[in-house]
């Protein structure tokens, strides 16, 4: 199918003046596809430095013996005595079934790697902990 011209606007051998936009919109298109795939990656490998909490002077108060301590080796402590997962596990899993207890404390080093505290409180929530709370040192005021 051929497309008529104006015969007395153009000679046949005179270059076509008009702009094609469709090649400068594929580019367009393309580029745009790109940065909206390219754009969550970059923002997923910023380097943050996580704040320090503020908040009140005094720390919660939770009833006794259900604070779980975190330290920089990775050894988990509770009521005074280093203990393995299984076993706090198991003692929190009883306590846990007490009525009125509903709440547990978590406190890790602040060396501890990230994964292990993750895991640490996925096996909690795993027995229906749902209540955690991460203690922290409130800041020092300036």
């Amino acid at each position: 199918m051929a497309f008529a011209r104006l015969q007395h606007a153009q000679r046949d051998d005179a270059p076509i003046s008009d702009i094609n936009a469709t090649p400068l919109v594929d580019v367009f298109l393309v580029l745009w596809v790109i940065f909206m795939l390219y754009a969550p990656l970059e923002l997923a490998h910023l380097p943050l430095e996580l704040p320090q909490a503020s908040g009140g002077n005094e720390p919660l108060k939770a009833p006794a013996g259900v604070m779980v301590d975190l330290d920089a080796q990775g050894r988990l402590h509770w009521q005074g005595r280093v203990v393995g997962q299984a076993e706090l596990l198991a003692a929190l899993q009883n306590l846990h079934a007490q009525p009125g207890i509903t709440r547990l404390q978590l406190r890790a080093d602040q060396a501890t790697a990230y994964g292990q505290v993750v895991a640490l409180m996925a096996a909690l929530q795993a027995q229906g902990w749902v209540n955690m709370d991460l203690v922290v040192r409130p800041l020092k005021p300036a």
